[in-house]
């Protein structure tokens, strides 16, 4: 059944700010990624002779640090993608659209 009541958004100004805060802190946490992500490469090559840390806890510890790393990547592009998707709401409230 369809309604005939209109969506408001009662404040672009706040919508506005909360796309940019969400994704200001998009930008640090990918930069967080992007640091983890080379410094677990850095533990592992090492002084290019060998890694800095070696032998079957190493292993352990790098194989899992991958795994959470791919995890935290995948749940980024989520979020970002939702980012994706509220910026083009707010162009579409900021254009004036009502549904």
């Amino acid at each position: 059944m369809a309604s005939n009541s209109n969506i408001k958004v009662k404040d672009k100004t706040s919508l506005k700010k909360n796309v940019e805060n969400i994704n200001a802190q998009m930008v640090v946490f990918a930069q967080g990624l992007k640091d983890l992500s080379d410094n677990l490469s850095a533990l592992m090559t090492g002084n290019k002779k060998s890694p800095y840390w070696d032998g079957p806890a190493a292993d352990k510890f790098y194989t899992n640090a991958v795994a959470n790393l791919k995890r935290d990547i995948a749940d980024y592009v989520v979020v970002r993608d939702e980012l994706e998707v509220l910026g083009r709401l707010y162009e579409l409230v900021n254009g004036g659209y009502l549904k």
